[in-house]
């Protein structure tokens, strides 16, 4: 790759670096828990599925962008992620609600 080809990635890199992490939702997402009568000991267990899910499935996608390339890693990211968010708007169970919290990211 040359370096004007280079050059003009970064800056969209920096644009979805910053629309990929501008996500509203988390900061209010166990106040919307708790409003929606869920125990605390239930979000916190919510939580943790969600970090959990992140730490074993960080080295199997750097597998995917190393072998495929990045945006092979962020389409399929991107994609798998559509299932789980349905879940989240429609699960009214803690377990649903683990599975599309611990599957979105």
């Amino acid at each position: 790759m040359n370096r004007t080809k280079l050059a003009a990635k970064i800056p969209l890199f920096y644009v979805y670096s910053f629309l990929n992490s501008f996500l509203l939702d988390r900061a209010i997402w166990m106040l919307v828990l708790v409003f929606q009568g869920f125990l605390l000991s239930e979000v916190s267990l919510i939580e943790s599925a969600y970090h959990c899910a992140i730490f074993l499935l960080e080295v199997p996608a750097g597998y995917v962008a190393d072998r495929y390339g990045k945006r092979v890693s962020l389409l399929a990211a991107e994609l798998a992620g559509i299932v789980p968010s349905g879940l989240l708007l429609a699960g009214g169970d803690a377990s649903i609600l683990a599975y599309g919290q611990a599957e979105r990211d």
